[in-house]
């Protein structure tokens, strides 16, 4: 099956949640962009005729259904938002996946066009002590006195998640001379993410408008840091920037840089034993200018964090448009990462439990 299959069918199964003053309450708030006829018939039929509208005119498809989200949310059929945006999420994982393997399909290939001269291992021109295997024409130098009591993994930096899995993925080839299934290689996978303790919140907004950034790659953060300030502007109804302080002296702000046409601006500064462990986020559309989508914007409109002492801060932004919770017992809030040119696109929170860290320790960045 298809996406556009799975969502077509999700959007009939979405029927059951909506009672008829619902269906009326959707004819007239988007009564506006469709035909009067498909408007004035609020019935099950009619309903399917208004999405059929709404495919035709491009305002929604599979792969980008925001205007869906942010209706529903006015209407605060908060039921429907959840299953739309737990579809969002499953499908822009799936293509993760896929990508993943694709690559690991790519390394599959290129460790069979590898060739490993055991005759040279086995040559007596080599001294006893040492032995050279070439694998991809590198040479790893095993020392037969220590290879009994330990194996050592060279530690090299991690950049991204592609990248963590390809180093780890490559050494571990190394050690047993063996590919890994693709079910060791999920494990492998989950084992890592278990034990850096990290935890990657939800996608708020939409993640394919604005540029992408990553603040523990572009602040250069270790799991010794913290978030120490977090500085906000914004005009009456959407979040412009926002700016977020580290301990290791470092900040990035996100969000409009030049000529901000803000109202409001104010800092909100943690105490020394004091950590974010919740963030409400307000999402919804605002009509802005963007060529790519002249029929409005699915932004971060407002933001409030709140702290493991009790405090909160003030509102970042506006509270018009749909609420998310976001809360984690036990975890402070790592860094952040999103999209964002001239307004907040979206914003995803790393999160990581609150144990002793190593302060050599490069964050590794998802």
């Amino acid at each position: 099956m298809n996406e556009q299959f799975d969502f077509r069918a999700l959007l009939i199964k979405l029927q059951d949640s909506l009672s008829d003053d619902d269906r009326r309450r959707l004819h007239f708030l988007v009564g506006d962009v469709i035909p009067r006829q498909i408007r004035d018939d609020p019935s099950l039929s009619g309903t399917l005729n208004l999405l059929e509208s709404l495919f035709d005119q491009q305002r929604i498809n599979e792969q980008d259904f925001d205007y869906l989200i942010y209706a529903f949310g006015g209407l605060r059929c908060y039921d429907a938002v959840k299953r739309l945006k737990e579809h969002q999420r499953y499908h822009k994982r799936q293509h993760e996946d896929e990508t993943i393997l694709s690559e690991s399909a790519k390394d599959d290939a290129q460790d069979k066009m590898s060739v490993i001269n055991f005759s040279r291992v086995m040559s007596s021109d080599i001294p006893k002590a040492h032995e050279s295997i070439t694998i991809e024409n590198k040479p790893v130098i095993i020392n037969q006195q220590n290879s009994q009591n330990s194996s050592h993994v060279p530690e090299i930096p991690i950049k991204s998640e592609e990248k963590l899995l390809n180093v780890y993925l490559k050494n571990i080839k190394q050690m047993t001379k063996s590919r890994l299934t693709i079910f060791q290689l999920v494990l492998f996978i989950l084992n890592i993410i278990d034990l850096l303790l990290i935890k990657v919140g939800f996608l708020h907004g939409n993640g394919f408008g604005g540029d992408s950034f990553n603040d523990a790659e572009d602040c250069s953060l270790t799991f010794n840091d913290r978030l120490i300030g977090i500085t906000a502007s914004w005009s009456t109804d959407k979040l412009e920037c926002i700016t977020f302080t580290y301990s290791n002296g470092k900040s990035k702000q996100h969000g409009r840089t030049i000529y901000p046409s803000v109202g409001h601006t104010y800092e909100f500064e943690l105490n020394s034993n004091e950590y974010i462990d919740g963030v409400t986020v307000y999402t919804g559309i605002r009509w802005i200018v963007n060529r790519f989508k002249p029929n409005g914007t699915f932004l971060v409109v407002g933001l409030r964090f709140h702290t493991n002492q009790g405090r909160q801060s003030e509102l970042f932004g506006s509270s018009n448009g749909t609420e998310n919770d976001e809360y984690l017992p036990n975890h402070t809030l790592g860094y952040v990462r999103g999209q964002a040119f001239a307004y907040i696109n979206a914003l995803q929170f790393i999160w990581y439990k609150e144990t002793s860290r190593t302060a050599s320790a490069i964050l590794p960045t998802y």
